[in-house]
């Protein structure tokens, strides 16, 4: 979802979306798997830091209510 389409705030490149298992930590079993996005630009001072998918697709969802295209003052 979204992928290619989700820029970096510092270097505006593209980010890269993955996921990523969470384990237990004695058991090394998969408890669940996030959607991520990562910067993953060299030099960039957000390089491999990421950002949940959710809370990106929260502000694209609270963006398009404030914003919708099909009313007359959009």
């Amino acid at each position: 979802l979204l992928r290619g389409r989700v820029f970096c705030g510092h270097c505006h490149k593209t980010l890269t979306s993955m996921i990523i298992d969470k384990k237990n930590k004695e058991t090394k079993d998969i408890i669940s798997a996030r959607y991520y996005y990562k910067c993953e630009t060299e030099g960039c001072e957000l390089e491999g830091k990421s950002a949940r998918a959710g809370i990106v697709l929260k502000a694209a969802q609270e963006f398009f209510a404030n914003y919708l295209f099909v009313t007359k003052n959009n």
